[in-house]
């Protein structure tokens, strides 16, 4: 309720005393952990989830949000932790998304490629997860198939972090 007020600085103050009293709250570490990533604090987010995991090591969801902190911060362990978020949640799209993209961005292009194909037919209108298939579409050379996903993302009116790239990769292919 704070933070949609607009008082992000007391509901974050708020949530690290309560976790820090009260160790074993795993809810309100998960949204301490949560809150922080959706707010751009990624150091404070990355130790909330690390805290979070040692509680609930198998937790995908956080491990998830972990491994994507730490390919953010270029750590080496990053696609261990997404492989474990696979393993542990294959049928969800988001995390599928995860891990193929690190794996394309590792340079595992065709086991990354099959992961994102399988996330998207699973996600068809997330316009992240469509302009990372078409991405690895376009690093493995069908740049056709590549455009066509690109020209459906960017038609859309939905609004993504990756806009930009993915218009860049759209002119990129054009050119």
């Amino acid at each position: 309720a704070r933070r949609r007020a607009g008082r992000d600085d007391v509901a974050f103050d708020g949530m690290s005393k309560w976790v820090a009293e009260n160790d074993g709250d795993r809810t309100a570490l998960m949204a301490y952990a949560t809150g922080l990533l959706e707010a751009g604090r990624q150091g404070e987010a990355s130790i909330a989830y690390e805290a979070y995991l040692e509680l609930e090591p198998n937790n995908p969801v956080a491990l998830n949000n972990y491994a994507w902190l730490r390919h953010q911060n270029q750590r080496p362990d990053a696609l261990d932790y997404a492989q474990r978020a696979y393993n542990a949640a294959s049928g969800s799209p988001e995390i599928a998304d995860t891990y193929g993209w690190m794996l394309v961005t590792y340079g595992k292009l065709k086991e990354g490629l099959d992961l994102l194909q399988t996330a998207t037919a699973a996600a068809p209108n997330s316009p992240g997860i469509q302009y990372h298939f078409a991405y690895a579409l376009s690093k493995a050379g069908r740049k056709d198939e590549a455009k066509k996903i690109l020209v459906n993302v960017l038609q859309g009116t939905g609004t993504f972090t990756e806009r930009t790239e993915a218009e860049q990769l759209m002119q990129d292919l054009e050119g």
